[in-house]
C-alpha cells in the first residue's frame, strides 16, 4: 500500500501538481514489513529516502518490540 502527497507548484512558469511525498508500505520475503517515506523535488535528479521503519511481527520469541527506525537519507 502506499500514499503519494502531491503539492501545486509552478514551474517552468506553468502551474502543476508534483508528487512532493511518498509513504509506502510492504511485506519483505521474510514476513518482516516496512514502511518508507520518500521526498521528490523538482531540481533533484532522484528522489531521498529520509525514513525507513521495520517490523516483525511474527517474532513471537523477542522479549522487546521488534520496531527499527532508520533515518539515515539515501538517495534512491
Amino acid at each position: 500500500m502506499s500514499v503519494t502527497i502531491g503539492q501545486q507548484i509552478r514551474r517552468e512558469g506553468k502551474e502543476e501538481f508534483w508528487d512532493s511525498l511518498l509513504v509506502e508500505c510492504k511485506e519483505q520475503g521474510d514476513g518482516s514489513l516496512t514502511v518508507d517515506v520518500v521526498v521528490f523535488h523538482p531540481r533533484w535528479d532522484e528522489p531521498l529516502r529520509i525514513a525507513s521503519i521495520q517490523s516483525h511481527p511474527s517474532d513471537g520469541n523477542a522479549a522487546e518490540p521488534t520496531l527499527r527506525c532508520d533515518f539515515e537519507q539515501k538517495r534512491l
